[in-house]
């Protein structure tokens, strides 16, 4: 039984002290990322290569194997196009990759050089522009507004009292602090006088004569003037009656 507790604790040690001793050894995380549909992109291959985005060919020296690789033709596919070629050539006078063209290349030899080890490759296509949201714009509706009339009250005009005039029927004799009507002359009217003469009796006078007129009457009242008619009202006489 302790050997076999012995044996776990020893296990368990093992695997911890490898965790933090070799880390990078035996647990690597790569992240692995879809293939880019635009934009830049790189590959690296010794082989021949054909896919959607580029096609590369290695030609060999017919003098030599088929593995000695000394020709190169590199061409973008599908709107990719070639902005950089790097070959890993022998005896070219470079250590590693060197940049030998910035597009396609067709039948190439590097010279000096002898065998083409590897190739690298950018790519760059455009990528289609995100469309423009189309923002659809709805109008605020505003309401009509109809204003309410409130109807004015009529008014009606009230009467303007008319004084109304009594015709006063009582005697002279009431007291005079009541009020009275328009005067009213309930009086006879007399007669008219008849048989009017004049005649001149000398130093600017004439003589009147006339037939008494009815009853009731207590004088006359005589106009005169230069003619006829009109009389000047300013002349006149009053006659009373003996």
């Amino acid at each position: 039984m302790m050997k076999n507790v012995k044996n776990i604790f020893l296990s368990t040690a093992l695997i911890l002290f490898s965790l933090f001793v070799f880390p990078k050894r035996f647990f690597t995380i790569t992240a692995c990322n879809p293939p880019a549909n635009c934009g830049d992109n790189t590959i690296e291959t010794n082989n021949d290569l054909k896919n959607d985005k580029v096609h590369i060919n290695f030609e060999s020296d017919n003098h030599r194997s088929h593995d000695y690789k000394t020709t190169i033709s590199v061409n973008g596919r599908s709107g990719w196009q070639v902005t950089g070629v790097w070959l890993d050539v022998e005896d070219d006078n470079h250590s590693g990759y060197f940049k030998y063209s910035t597009s396609s290349l067709s039948d190439f030899n590097p010279s000096p050089g002898k065998k083409i080890n590897k190739v690298k490759v950018s790519l760059y296509k455009d990528c289609p522009s995100s469309p423009t949201p189309t923002v659809e714009i709805t109008p605020t509706i505003t309401p009509e507004i109809t204003p309410e009339v409130t109807p004015a009250t009529e008014v009606t005009p009230s009467p303007t009292p008319v004084p109304t005039i009594v015709e006063n029927t009582q005697s002279t004799n009431d007291s005079p602090s009541q009020e009275h009507g328009a005067p009213v002359c309930s009086d006879q009217k007399p007669g008219t006088p008849s048989d009017l003469k004049a005649g001149y009796i000398g130093n600017g006078q004439i003589s009147l004569s006339w037939t008494h007129a009815s009853a009731p009457h207590t004088s006359y009242l005589v106009a005169f003037g230069p003619c006829q008619v009109p009389f000047l009202l300013d002349h006149f006489a009053k006659l009373n009656l003996a």
